[in-house]
């Protein structure tokens, strides 16, 4: 298509300007039906802005305004994300974009429905070796669990699960800084796995600042501050769910705990599955 062409197609009702919106959405929805139809064709492998390289900027680039920026990948992601999670026309697998958090990921072999996260990446070392010796699946993430990992991780664990003959919940055990970004993320891991079609988890959230010993909480205490507007609400959730440290608006970050404490925490949960 040509300049003139995109702007009939996808011109604004007033202006004449693309709506890129719908524009995105055109080309995502021509791309999952030519996978759908000839999956075996479909050469790509990369990350979604891989994929918004590859598919949207040359289209976009003969928009003569210039669309190429960071609101046009956002659009490009948000009804990617929308395509795939709530109207289940493909999969993040089926257009073979890449989790790039894959390294960080590892199956239970005896118990894969255990699921321990973090949502520090520096703990991969650790969940390895939780992984090696609890033989329980692991992820460190990098802060909230994305769409792609959450796909990949719910696909994987199912798999493992059904090769063994397992018919229980998913016990997912998340290690998160004791504040409301941390309460936050733990809270959204199962949200995210069951869009991913891992419906049955429990969750776990064992920090917490009474495990740490008298003199280590006075170190590690800290105030939450004054919230932004945006943040107002997170924070009066993380209050009324937790109540913070003795009714104080105080947190605790998660580097608090050393690693022995935090493998003696995960192996005294992982007996109670």
């Amino acid at each position: 298509m040509n300049a003139a062409q995109l702007k009939k197609a996808y011109g604004g009702w007033r202006s004449g300007a693309p709506v890129l919106r719908h524009l995105l959405r055109g080309l995502l929805l021509d791309l999952i039906d030519d996978v759908n139809a000839a999956p075996g064709d479909w050469t790509f492998k990369g990350g979604i802005r891989d994929l918004f390289h590859h598919l949207a900027e040359p289209v976009l680039a003969r928009i003569p305004t210039g669309h190429r920026g960071r609101v046009e990948y956002a659009l490009f992601a948000d009804e990617l994300d929308r395509m795939i999670q709530h109207e289940h026309r493909t999969t993040y697998r089926s257009l073979n974009i890449t989790d790039h958090l894959w390294e960080n990921r590892r199956i239970g072999e005896r118990l894969p429905h255990v699921l321990v996260v973090s949502e520090k990446i520096g703990l991969v070392r650790l969940l390895r070796r939780v992984n090696l010796r609890l033989s329980v699946s692991t992820l460190a993430m990098n802060g909230y669990m994305n769409a792609v990992t959450a796909e990949y991780t719910a696909v994987h664990i199912l798999q493992a699960m059904t090769r063994r003959g397992i018919d229980q919940p998913v016990h997912i055990i998340a290690l998160v800084d004791y504040d409301p970004a941390g309460h936050d993320i733990a809270r959204i891991v199962p949200q995210m796995l069951a869009r991913a079609g891992m419906t049955n988890t429990k969750l776990d959230v064992p920090l917490h600042p009474r495990l740490l010993t008298p003199d280590a909480l006075v170190t590690a205490r800290t105030p939450l501050g004054t919230p932004t507007r945006h943040r107002a609400t997170r924070h009066e959730r993380f209050m009324r769910d937790t109540g913070g440290i003795e009714g104080r608006r105080e947190a605790v970050s998660l580097d608090a705990f050393d690693w022995h404490t935090l493998e003696d925490i995960i192996a005294e949960r992982v007996s109670l599955v």
